[in-house]
């Protein structure tokens, strides 16, 4: 797949020092998103190994990453007919440290609200963020979000709830695939799964009112992960809705960041600066909307014609660029929505990851009717640097495969020049190839 450099690289973050503490980590809540059973209980963060030798290794997935970043588990909690769970329903299994010492901790919405619309959850959000706050003597928390937890987020944050006005206790909201602008597969299939899904269709009222009418609260910062899929779900220009984005904004993006995504959410649509109501977020706050991009390999990537095949968008938050991209969100210093400079190293990263998806886009020009297994990238080198364009010689292989009959493989050999241009902020704001070579290697 990705070689290793590209995979510490690909959170579009390179932090100089990965696996050291952050210096004082905030009060940290996680919040999941759709659960196929109301009843059941998930581990979308992390599992626990109460048997492991180690004690760093007792936690996988993103609890793992966030304890080895210095972040201290207090446990899971789990609320209850959107009420606040005292003490007792603080489930610690797994924990590091009692809840006064703990800065991060995973919510487990209830039965009642996992079998609701985003509206239910957004009440326990609340509940749960007042007793985290009550345990920690926080004055803030900040949220990271996975698919509709994002929304949940914002129903909160925005003032969506009659009588639950947003009390300024969220000091950032960190979203990984959120579908902010609606999700396609829900407008498909969402009436099968009930409230929860149905609720998430690009026309639905809260989805509507989110983007178009409710203001972002001014003092939060936000930043909307992108995930895409590699060799997974490239094609496709996303279903959200013109009326609820800035259409010239999303026009000008590079195109790994307006077409495709991570096999149940397009790109697009996990993008919360494309929003209205992000756009006068910006514009009153002077703060801006962050959307890096991560690619996450197909975790299935055989199995193409199952209904039941595990997807991108489910594994997002086990991947580790993913967990590096959170860990540098969460930090103070350097402050990730300060300037940037076209040569901070973020930006090269994320530079980086538009040439594989070149050499991914120009494979499948190549062979139509297969899609991309894995990408070797071999080079991505900066040559020259003006008029706040910085341009790159790349060069990489495509492996591809047939769509239907999967025996038929072939390798591309891709070589070009990419440019990218970056506001002052370091965010990719627009992109292009150019002397582009392809050639067949074999099959």
């Amino acid at each position: 797949m990705v070689d290793g450099l590209a995979r510490i690289l690909a959170g579009g973050i390179l932090l100089l020092a990965s696996l050291s503490a952050l210096a004082d980590p905030p009060v940290t809540l996680l919040i999941h998103g759709i659960v196929l059973d109301p009843t059941e209980h998930t581990n979308a963060w992390g599992d626990y190994d109460p048997d492991a030798t180690a004690p760093e290794a007792r936690w996988s997935g993103m609890i793992g990453a966030l304890r080895t970043a210095g972040f201290r588990y207090g446990g899971e909690l789990r609320a209850t007919n959107g009420a606040a769970p005292p003490d007792a329903q603080l489930i610690a299994t797994g924990a590091d440290t009692g809840p006064g010492n703990a800065n991060l901790f995973v919510l487990q919405f209830s039965a009642s609200a996992n079998t609701d619309g985003l509206a239910y959850r957004a009440l326990e959000l609340n509940a749960c963020i007042k007793a985290a706050t009550r345990l920690t003597g926080a004055r803030q928390v900040a949220l990271v979000a996975h698919s509709a937890g994002g929304l949940v987020a914002r129903a909160y944050l925005q003032d969506a709830l009659p009588g639950v006005p947003y009390g300024g206790d969220v000091e950032r909201l960190i979203s990984i695939a959120s579908p902010h602008l609606g999700s396609a597969m829900a407008a498909s299939f969402g009436d099968l799964l009930g409230a929860q899904a149905s609720s998430l269709k690009p026309g639905a009222d809260l989805i509507r009112r989110l983007n178009l009418e409710l203001p972002l609260p001014v003092q939060p910062r936000y930043a909307s992960i992108l995930v895409r899929g590699m060799g997974a779900d490239a094609r496709g220009t996303g279903s959200a809705q013109p009326a609820m984005m800035d259409t010239t904004f999303a026009a000008a993006l590079p195109a790994d960041l307006r077409t495709g995504g991570d096999q149940v959410v397009q790109v697009l649509s996990q993008n919360l600066a494309l929003a209205p109501a992000a756009r006068h977020y910006e514009q009153a706050s002077g703060r801006p909307v962050l959307f890096p991009l991560v690619r996450v390999n197909d975790p299935t990537p055989e199995d193409r014609l199952s209904l039941n095949e595990t997807r991108v968008h489910e594994v997002a938050t086990q991947d580790p660029a993913v967990h590096t991209l959170v860990i540098a969100l969460l930090q103070s210093e350097p402050d990730p929505w300060g300037p940037k400079p076209p040569t901070d190293p973020a930006v090269l990263a994320q530079a980086r990851l538009l040439a594989i998806g070149a050499v991914e886009r120009a494979a499948i020009a190549r062979h139509p009717l297969s899609e991309v297994s894995a990408v070797d990238l071999r080079e991505c080198r900066r040559t020259d640097l003006a008029d706040g364009r910085v341009t790159f010689r790349f060069a990489g292989t495509a492996h591809t495969r047939g769509n239907l009959l999967q025996i038929s493989r072939h390798q591309t050999e891709v070589s070009g020049t990419l440019w990218i241009q970056v506001d002052p902020f370091g965010r990719l704001i627009g992109s292009g190839t150019d002397r582009l070579v392809t050639r067949r290697l074999g099959g």
